[in-house]
């Protein structure tokens, strides 16, 4: 019986100790950048990606300057939803605030979605308009970086 609860304590102790190290492990493998420098590195190496992949000067041109217009589409809709949360949070903090304040409120914000949907929609759409499909390919793994770097930052601004 003593030897059974000594093996019990033994493999509890391995199994805390592989816990532990491998939380200590997933994070120091973590990134430390906040997500707005990630979304920046992301959109540079786009833009790089994009003077390799398209050979004509002017659509070359004209796809990076589309990136750089995305990226501060994307710094727009994050300033837009950080000052939506103050709004709502001046809201919620008035007792005397109502539900058709609420409701305009909710409104508003409705509209500027739709209004920053339409505008990222846009210049993406003239993005994919200008590349070739074979270019496009290309430059998946890149974009796709960079759109999941902007939703991250989205995400972590509100």
């Amino acid at each position: 019986m003593i030897v059974e609860s000594r093996k019990i304590r033994i493999v509890l102790l391995i199994l805390f100790f592989t816990f532990v190290g491998s939380g200590a492990f997933s994070c120091a493998s973590q990134s430390k950048r906040p997500p707005a420098e990630l979304e920046a590195a992301a959109f540079d190496e786009l833009r790089a990606e994009i003077e390799l992949v398209i050979q004509d000067p002017q659509r070359s041109a004209k796809a990076t300057n589309l990136v750089a217009i995305l990226q501060n589409d994307f710094a727009l809709v994050r300033d837009s939803r950080m000052a939506a949360r103050k709004r709502l949070d001046k809201i919620s903090a008035d007792y005397d605030a109502t539900k058709s304040d609420f409701a305009a409120f909710f409104a508003q914000i409705d509209t500027e979605n739709r209004a920053n949907q339409k505008r990222l929609a846009k210049t993406y759409g003239e993005l994919i308009r200008l590349t070739t499909a074979e270019e496009w390919g290309r430059l998946a793994k890149s974009q796709n970086t960079a759109m999941n770097a902007a939703i991250t930052s989205l995400r972590s601004a509100y």
